[in-house]
């Protein structure tokens, strides 16, 4: 693997291109050194044997070499072509010349025959198949016309060198050279088989870590949407809340001057905004120590109820939220205690919330809604906040109408003293005219005795 990754099998490897063009190129330089090593010992034996030949073997191992040449020149094709058409050429000719006119091909050369048919194998594969198979079938048809080849190419050979391509040395040579060529094809492809496995496993570590790396930030991404779903749910929550209190405050500011249409604006609104389906406004009533829950308002199904009820202090749920002072959330409602109604008939609801009217402590009522769906925390929360304002603005209206009532019997009362006052004047006009009257008739009577005493006086004297 160390003598794979050596300079002279990388020449052309370049970063920029794709992995599978430079496998190619590594490719291509391993079989133009291999068959370049091969060929420096033919270049031998031609010279000795058939020195006339010796110019094709030459031929030979400089294709070798332009084949490297046009790698480092960033021309993978052209030395891809070369490293089949050109070598194969080149072989075939020498062999045509070597063997004998109208006779097969020599045995040696019949084994090196098949070294030929390798460069297409390892240089392409499928994905280059118009190639793979252009030059497959040309490296068959070759050794299919060699008898051909034979008859166009002639070189008048020694017997003696002939008879050793075909039984001598040279054969054995011929042979070991293919085995040493089917050899190094193998090896080579084992490495690259072995290279690319190691690289595909490497790959598929990475793309394991990468897919860890993707879940872990795919599961962060999931948190940090879930967050924003949280944050902006609980956003929504708030917003419904805020609104809601603003509502109620106009409805509050609205029709504080007039209790019965408050109650009523109260718990319609109410019933609508949480998405229940019936509710009922209850508020204490009654002396200290004769107090009771009296229904003020309900509503259901989009419209007015008009019903009496009454519940004394701690009698049931709604009494006890008024001892306890705290909020009853029930998703399990006893039986016969609260029926939602409509005009198809009535039905049992799936929960139900009261909440206490409190305002300094002090309870004014409470608030029952009815559902068929739970109430969330939020919603829970919200006619808890509002329950305040709430029991304010009874508060508000009890005090308005306690004064009204007030002002009203003052106003009688004022009037009533008005009228006994009107009548004692008019006693004492009577009363004075009476004096007037009795001081006039004293004067005359004074005046009558004191005639009478001088009548009597003349009387005398005369």
């Amino acid at each position: 693997m160390a003598m794979m990754n050596s300079a002279i099998f990388n020449i052309g490897v370049n970063e920029e291109n794709s992995e599978y063009l430079n496998e190619k190129i590594r490719a291509t330089n391993f079989l133009n050194f291999f068959y370049g090593l091969l060929s420096l010992g033919f270049v031998a034996v031609t010279v000795k044997y058939l020195p006339g030949l010796t110019y094709l073997t030459i031929i030979f191992f400089a294709i070798t070499v332009a084949a490297l040449l046009f790698n480092y020149l960033a021309l993978p094709g052209l030395a891809r072509f070369l490293s089949c058409f050109g070598l194969l050429s080149v072989y075939s000719i020498y062999a045509a010349m070597v063997t004998p006119d109208h006779q097969p091909l020599l045995a040696g050369f019949m084994c090196l025959q098949v070294l030929f048919l390798l460069p297409p194998w390892i240089l392409f594969d499928l994905e280059e198949r118009g190639s793979l198979i252009l030059y497959c079938s040309v490296a068959i048809l070759v050794t299919f016309l060699s008898p051909f080849l034979n008859d166009v190419f002639t070189y008048d050979a020694p017997a003696e060198v002939v008879e050793l391509f075909r039984t001598g040395w040279l054969l054995y040579l011929c042979i070991f050279s293919a085995v040493a060529s089917m050899t190094g094809a193998l090896f080579f492809l084992e490495i690259a088989t072995f290279q690319t496995g190691r690289k595909n496993a490497q790959l598929i570590s990475e793309m394991t870590k990468k897919a860890e790396e993707i879940a872990a930030n795919e599961k962060k991404l999931n948190d940090y949407i879930n967050e924003i779903e949280a944050a902006k749910k609980e956003d929504e929550k708030r917003q419904w809340a805020s609104n809601g209190i603003a509502k109620f405050s106009d409805i509050l500011r609205t029709h504080h001057s007039d209790g019965q249409a408050m109650y009523d604006a109260i718990i319609s609104n109410l019933v609508k905004y949480v998405g229940a389906n019936q509710g009922g406004l209850f508020l204490i009533e009654g002396e200290k120590g004769d107090e009771h829950l009296k229904l003020m308002s309900m509503y259901a199904y989009d419209r007015k109820k008009y019903m009496t009820k009454q519940v004394g202090l701690g009698e049931g749920v709604l009494g006890q939220a008024v001892l306890e002072k705290s909020v009853v959330y029930l998703k399990q409602i006893p039986e016969n205690y609260v029926v939602i109604t409509s005009g198809l008939g009535g039905a049992v609801p799936r929960s139900l919330v009261i909440v206490p009217l409190i305002l300094n402590e002090e309870v004014y009522g409470v608030i029952e809604l009815a559902s068929f769906k739970e109430f969330e925390q939020h919603v829970r929360d919200f006619v808890l906040r509002i329950a305040e304002s709430i029991a304010s603005s009874v508060s508000s209206v009890r005090v308005s109408e306690r004064t009204k009532t007030l002002l009203e019997e003052l106003q009688q009362q004022t009037e009533e003293m008005k009228s006994q006052e009107e009548e004692m004047r008019q006693n004492m006009e009577e009363l004075v005219a009476t004096q007037e009257e009795m001081q006039r008739k004293e004067r005359e009577y004074i005046q009558r005795i004191e005639e009478l005493e001088k009548g009597q006086l003349t009387q005398s004297y005369n």
